[in-house]
């Protein structure tokens, strides 16, 4: 249930991304907040259960090492839209790096998800 819960809010992150970019600047508030609010809430369903899973016992270095990769890009990800939000004319680089990180973001939520799922399988 929780992964498509995650995979619900990551859908809907994307898609209001995708609606922001196509509006520009500047930004409607509504869209705006529910981009973040839904990106989010897929941070916290995906660290919830990993919290979860890893109380059952404990990561291995596979496992770890994704959940961590994850956090990273998920990371990037909100700087990069910080700093792409917060500024009248986006830099290039960081416009890329708001393209690339939600991509990364989910391929490597998706692995850790899987990972986290298939123990001891």
């Amino acid at each position: 249930m929780i992964i498509a819960g995650t995979a619900c809010f990551l859908f809907i992150t994307f898609f209001t991304g995708f609606r922001l970019s196509r509006f520009g600047k500047p930004y409607g508030t509504w869209l705006f907040n529910l981009h973040k609010l839904f990106a989010l809430a897929a941070a916290a369903a995906t660290g919830w259960f990993v919290v979860r899973t890893s109380q059952a016992s404990s990561l291995d270095a596979k496992e770890s090492a994704a959940v961590v990769i994850t956090a990273v890009f998920f990371l990037g990800a909100m700087i990069s839209g910080g700093i792409a939000s917060a500024r009248r004319t986006i830099p290039a680089g960081v416009s890329a790096a708001h393209k690339i990180f939600p991509v990364l973001t989910v391929l490597s939520a998706s692995a850790a998800l899987y990972f986290l799922l298939t123990r001891g399988m």
